[in-house]
């Protein structure tokens, strides 16, 4: 019995994608695109986020108010929003405040955005009823803390967590999409 094989379509094209999955070098650079992609997705859904806030939100405490003269949350100068970025560090991209951001006060901004994504309990020192007390004299709209307070309690407002949580499905749509586009682009299609 004889069998004859003809070959049909672009087998250049299909050497180039095999060639293509063969190369370890060249996955890992469109894994790291897609993975790149995606945090910039998120990136800029946080920084959305930012200006709507979310229903979800506490509303601010009278102090607070009174503190920021402005009842948005996590907005004053618009310091902590500017300061999510994407960078990338061992193999993995990261979007976020980068350790050791600092406002123009010198606050460190990264700590201030886990307070907000986890809440916190501060425990009252007598530093903090000086200068409660020093901000109160000077007219700045804030009032004495009550001799028996003893934690301060900045609930939760998580951003990072929920806008991740609720855009996977759209990740993943994204993520094989730049799967499909990079390759074909990078095997010359």
């Amino acid at each position: 019995m004889e069998y004859r094989v003809f070959k049909t379509g672009d087998w250049a094209l299909a050497q180039r994608t095999l060639d293509f999955f063969s190369n370890t070098r060249m996955v890992s650079n469109l894994l790291e695109g897609i993975i790149v992609d995606g945090s910039m997705f998120i990136q800029s859904k946080v920084k959305k986020t930012f200006d709507t806030g979310r229903s979800e939100w506490p509303p601010l405490s009278k102090m607070t108010l009174k503190m920021k003269g402005s009842s948005k949350a996590l907005q004053d100068k618009g310091e902590l929003r500017n300061a999510i970025s994407l960078w990338r560090e061992g193999g993995r991209a990261n979007v976020g405040i980068r350790p050791g951001t600092k406002g123009s006060q010198g606050q460190d901004l990264e700590a201030i955005a886990r307070i907000h994504e986890f809440g916190a309990i501060i425990k009252v020192t007598e530093q903090m009823r000086r200068w409660f007390r020093a901000q109160a004299a000077e007219g700045k709209g804030v009032s004495p803390l009550r001799d028996d307070t003893q934690v301060i309690v900045i609930p939760r407002r998580a951003l990072f967590a929920p806008v991740l949580m609720e855009n996977i499905p759209k990740l993943k749509r994204l993520a094989l999409r730049s799967a499909i586009g990079r390759t074909l682009k990078l095997i010359g299609f």
